[in-house]
């Protein structure tokens, strides 16, 4: 009978080996960012491209033909939807500089948010890397214009104002979530954005005057909440975790609400509550 011979080197079975001569390192594998998408939203039954880039710059040299894109149903079971490339092609800006890029063309029949993951395989490890994922949505049809901000990622934790890089009163963060939230309907997403502004003006109130004016409205945002329905319960607690994610916002948050104790707030009966939204809701077609 023969063997084959194993070779170890000082550091264990698992850690170097020397199977058919290839030495495999039990080195950390490199972390790769999540892919970005541009656009970072499209509308249902619209053919829409969609660039989708990865920076593998700060890693080992990837595998030319070993990034692949995936895209994660519902359950998280991925898809391999492209092969991502680095060859100055099929969209790629620039050959060899290690930005891999895949475009496609996306035509979603429903309302969702999906998310999409790169997988990269390098030489020396035997497990493909995997990115973070990358929120996606496809959104109903709205005569209301839809910006995707910018994940500020940690940055936007720095201070209790956070980053609001379109100055419309919703920190980048939250709009983010309240959009891939309620995809299918520009009344939720209006709705919430009303709720986030209230909430906003609450952990920034100076004053006892400030605080109840952003009492007040947090309450006519939850009725306006209430009246679009029960959908809405979940992702108001979604949208308030999201506000409140730092020691220092829910400091801010309680000091507000304890400036209005011993206030009382009028609550509208449930048939007019959409009274308490400050859009006209009529004027939205979903």
């Amino acid at each position: 009978m023969k063997y084959k011979s194993v070779l170890f080197f000082g550091c264990g079975l698992v850690a170097c080996l020397v199977l058919g001569g290839i030495l495999l390192y039990g080195q950390n594998p490199p972390t790769i960012a999540a892919p970005i998408a541009t656009p970072g939203l499209v509308v249902v039954n619209t053919p829409t491209q969609v660039t989708f880039t990865v920076d593998l710059s700060g890693t080992p040299s990837a595998i030319p033909t070993g990034v692949n894109l995936l895209r994660l149903n519902s359950a998280g079971v991925q898809t391999i939807v492209a092969t991502m490339g680095d060859n100055g092609k099929a969209g790629d800006v620039k050959a060899g500089d290690k930005v891999f890029t895949a475009v496609l063309t996306l035509n979603e029949a429903q309302p969702a948010s999906f998310n999409f993951q790169v997988s990269a395989a390098f030489p020396g490890q035997l497990k493909r890397v995997l990115s973070p994922v990358l929120q996606f949505a496809a959104l109903a049809p709205t005569t209301i214009p839809v910006v995707l901000p910018p994940d500020p990622g940690v940055a936007g934790k720095a201070t209790i104002a956070g980053i609001d890089s379109d100055g419309d009163g919703v920190r980048d963060d939250v709009q983010r979530l309240i959009i891939f939230s309620a995809p299918d309907s520009a009344r939720h997403r209006e709705a919430l954005k009303e709720q986030a502004v209230a909430i906003q003006h609450a952990l920034l109130s100076q004053t006892d005057q400030q605080a109840t004016d952003a009492g007040v409205a947090e309450i006519d945002s939850i009725e306006c909440l209430d009246y679009l329905g029960k959908r809405n319960q979940g992702i108001w607690r979604q949208v308030l975790a999201q506000m409140l994610n730092t020691t220092d916002r829910i400091k801010a948050h309680d000091t507000a609400a304890a400036r209005t104790n011993g206030q009382v707030f009028t609550l509208l009966p449930d048939n007019i509550q959409n009274t308490a939204c400050s859009f006209n809701m009529d004027t939205l077609s979903n």
